[in-house]
């Protein structure tokens, strides 16, 4: 009996852990969002297509699309996306006041704390690039992409998104 007791306690111990973990990574209603900065861009003689982008927002970092197709029939394949950046606040008072490096003598306390949220990953099925006659990017448009998973506070996501030349869009 004593036993039944037990398997009977681990079995709905088991069960909540499950449905919490599952409630943990069901996908939010509203998008978590990236602004891009310039983006660099790198047409490799393989015909692989890589864009880099900084982001600033709700998620900061570094995404990188590595890509291959053509301008005239599309393009596929994966990214991810470093989500890490630097808090220069002081973390007493969290007030950010800049200060001059001049060649002044005056000491002061410098506050640096790297932000590592962790990463982020998936595939690209249909992106559009538009090059100028310089070659440089025009346009970008990414109207799917899919979120296959992501370390540390992204660990376990799963989901979707798109991007533009000037955003990323996930819901996870």
């Amino acid at each position: 009996m004593r036993l039944l007791a037990v398997v009977s306690f681990l079995v709905l111990a088991l069960g909540a852990a499950v449905t919490s973990a599952v409630q943990a990574h069901t996908p939010s209603p509203d998008p978590q969002t990236a602004l891009f900065v310039t983006p660099r861009v790198d047409r490799l003689a393989d015909g692989r297509v890589v864009l880099s982008f900084d982001t600033i927002g709700g998620l900061r970092g570094v995404l990188t699309f590595d890509l291959r197709g053509s301008e005239a029939n599309g393009y596929s394949g994966t990214w991810a996306f470093m989500v890490s950046h630097h808090d220069y606040s002081n973390p007493t008072t969290g007030d950010d006041v800049p200060h001059d490096h001049g060649g002044g003598t005056q000491l002061h306390q410098e506050h640096l704390r790297v932000i590592q949220l962790g990463s982020l990953r998936g595939a690209v099925t249909t992106a559009n690039l538009t090059f100028g006659a310089d070659g440089a990017l025009v346009d970008f448009v990414v109207p799917s992409l899919t979120i296959s998973g992501g370390t540390l506070e992204f660990a376990g996501v799963h989901g979707h998104g798109s991007a533009t030349l000037n955003a990323l869009s996930l819901f996870f």
